[in-house]
């Protein structure tokens, strides 16, 4: 019975654990974009994250071109919009 009571605490904090890829350290937002194929979570990442590396990371990722099309268009970042742009020529 005690097994799966802690089972079942820890499934609890897990449902409000932060996901990775909204961690504060950036290495750790990496590890886990580098696992994620959300072209949705990934855009606003590549769009609005503050640090160019996990931006870069988010348009690796993003698998459909309309996305690719909207950070290109929607970003800040001259050169994720350039990268972009060339990203979406090519497919």
């Amino acid at each position: 019975m005690e097994k799966n009571n802690d089972e079942f605490v820890r499934g609890l904090f897990d449902r409000f654990k932060k996901p990775e890829w909204k961690d504060e350290n950036p290495n750790v937002m990496l590890e886990a974009i580098k696992r994620m194929y959300d072209n949705k979570i990934l855009a606003e990442i590549a769009k609005n994250d503050p640090d160019p590396k996990v931006r870069f990371q988010a348009v690796k990722n993003i698998s459909n071109q309309s996305v690719l099309a909207d950070v290109a268009n929607n970003s800040s970042d001259i050169r994720l919009q350039k990268r972009n742009t060339k990203m979406v020529r090519k497919i």
